[in-house]
């Protein structure tokens, strides 16, 4: 905000008489700063010679007429000195100086609440004009104190050096000659000393020049840093602020990098929102006035969480691993996933990207091992089916079992292990296992809809969830809509055909292995995949996924409850 003073500055020079009119005395020249006459003395020298010579003359016509030559040669001699004299005389006189001050006064027209810095510039000439006798007083360079200024000038002392000095005739160049911080109110008086250094060759008179004076209220400017997060954050910056004049303000964002637990800072934003940085530490920015005398805008944190594997979750939640008696190494166990491991863990940054996190888990039951996902839809998935032999003299529990509605359940019959054994019962439980030599182990167990819930689901069982499964404690089978569904999960990847590379390879890996039917015969191995669900679709049927080599693929389809198809559970809910 800049308001404009134009004042007319006036210095007057009070230098007496440029020489002495008294015909009695004549000019005896102008006493230095010394306090010495040399005139003078020069004067009573000539004075003395002058003497001499009458008395020469005197004696000569008294006694010495032929001396005559002598006379005219010892005159011309006094008359050269007498001139020599006289010059040096009107020469030293140009040194002596006077000088001369004033004051030049400005009234601030209206508050500054964050204080004001003043400039001044003059228009066309930086000289002070005797309009009457057309003299002039140049603008001196810069000065320290007034003896300091060159003879014939004048200058304007600075409130910032305390020096003198001209001002330019440039406006864009206006000499700044206060400034201040402080809250200043209207009417407030700043005072600026004047001075001039004159000789005698400068006549008397008011001596004026145009000064335009350019009051600048300052801006307040401050940059805040926000953390852009509720959790805990170190190293955060401290606000910025600056007091400025300038409509415009750069700042230097500070190199202070904040820090956050299992987060990476990118850097910083003014939308809290967006994923990617727009400015980083050291960078320049720059922040615009309005109408008002403050601005203040904010910088937020921009946050990209760290990739937390599932060793780091399940330690940070005091899991401990267990070591496969067949092969000696360590796992943690499935049955200690719970919905805050898998939410711990990363997920991947897209759906095409391929960093889903990864593991190997062991299932305590019969000490199989499984590889699980954190993946796209944000819960963790068994990339492998379930591979869990049920027998009549191993009963499951609620330690180690989804079971929700009881604390134990114990299988009707051991799983078969060869074909032609299937009863294709829909209230009892039937598993199988064939050593045939077309069977791969990737195919997992084969289980009909009551042994994949572990009992809890019967014909009875017409509509909704089926409570308990089969599945390892903390885990389920997935339901046929909603968040842990394959419907949800195929949305996530955007995968419509079976035969997408992400379907039956990395991430999901889903394997065609067939299923068992009526008659105990295993049925498209190697051309179709089922995978069952936890929705009870009838009393004869419940919900499945069901997908073929060809690409056919349906994420929400049903089978009969009696039919033997693959099991894969999930986490996270």
């Amino acid at each position: 905000m800049q308001q404009v003073i134009e004042q007319l500055l006036t210095i007057s020079i009070n230098n007496g008489e440029d020489t002495p009119t008294n015909p009695n005395t004549g000019f005896l020249g102008f006493i230095d700063g010394s306090g010495s006459n040399t005139s003078l003395i020069l004067a009573l020298i000539i004075t003395t010679i002058v003497l001499a010579v009458a008395t020469l003359i005197l004696r000569h016509k008294q006694t010495h007429k032929t001396l005559k030559p002598l006379f005219v040669s010892t005159m011309s001699l006094v008359a050269l000195t007498v001139t020599t004299i006289i010059t040096t005389t009107t020469t030293a006189t140009t040194t002596e100086t006077k000088t001369f001050t004033t004051e030049s006064t400005i009234t601030l027209p209206s508050t500054a609440t964050h204080g004001y810095t003043i400039k001044a510039y003059m228009s066309g000439s930086n000289a002070l004009t005797n309009a009457n006798q057309t003299a002039t007083l140049i603008g001196t360079n810069t000065a320290s104190t007034i003896d300091d200024l060159t003879t014939n000038s004048w200058g304007i002392k600075s409130n910032l050096d305390n020096n003198y000095q001209s001002l330019p005739t440039d406006q864009s160049q206006a000499t700044i000659l206060a400034t201040s911080n402080d809250t200043t109110p209207a009417g407030t008086q700043i005072t600026f000393p004047v001075a001039a250094k004159v000789n005698q060759a400068i006549p008397s008179g008011d001596y004026t020049g145009q000064v335009y004076y350019q009051i600048n209220k300052h801006y307040l400017y401050t940059l805040n840093y926000d953390q852009n997060t509720t959790d805990a954050v170190t190293n955060l910056p401290d606000p910025a602020t600056s007091n400025t004049p300038e409509s415009t303000n750069t700042f230097t964002i500070s190199t202070m990098t904040p820090q956050r637990t299992n987060y990476t800072f990118k850097g910083w934003s003014t939308n809290a929102s967006v994923t990617t940085a727009e400015y980083q530490p050291g960078e320049d920015y720059t922040m615009t006035a309005g109408e008002t005398e403050e601005a203040t805008e904010t910088l937020y944190a921009i946050w990209q969480r760290d990739a937390i594997t599932f060793d780091q979750a399940f330690a940070a939640a005091g899991k401990t691993k267990v070591t496969d008696p067949s092969s000696g190494a360590e796992y943690y166990k499935m049955s200690d996933m719970d919905a805050t491991i898998c939410n711990t863990v990363t997920g991947p940054t897209s759906a095409t990207a391929g960093d889903e996190q990864t593991t190997t888990l062991i299932d305590i039951r019969n000490n199989k091992t499984y590889t699980i996902a954190k993946l796209a839809d944000g819960n963790c998935w068994m990339t492998q089916n379930l591979d869990l032999e049920l027998s009549t003299t191993t009963t499951l529990t609620s330690d180690n079992t989804d079971l929700t509605n009881t604390a134990s359940w114990t299988p009707t019959r051991n799983t078969y292990t060869t074909q032609g054994t299937w009863n294709a019962d829909k209230d009892n439980d039937e598993s199988a296992r064939p050593t045939a030599a077309y069977y791969q182990a990737s195919y997992g167990t084969y289980y009909n809809w009551p042994a994949a819930t572990a009992g809890s689901g019967t014909s009875s069982l017409t509509s909704g969830e089926a409570p308990n499964s089969i599945c390892p404690k903390g885990w389920k089978l997935p339901v046929n809509d909603g968040t842990t569904s394959y419907k949800n999960l195929i949305k996530a990847y955007g995968i419509s055909s079976a035969t997408d590379s992400r379907f039956t390879g990395s991430p999901l890996g889903v394997v065609f292995a067939g299923y068992f039917c009526d008659g105990g015969w295993m049925r498209n191995q190697r051309k179709a995949g089922y995978l069952w669900s936890s929705t009870a679709y009838g009393r004869s049927g419940a919900r499945r996924m069901r997908s073929y080599l060809d690409g056919i693929l349906y994420p929400q389809d049903d089978d009969i409850k009696y039919d033997g198809i693959s099991v894969r559970c999930v986490a996270g809910v």
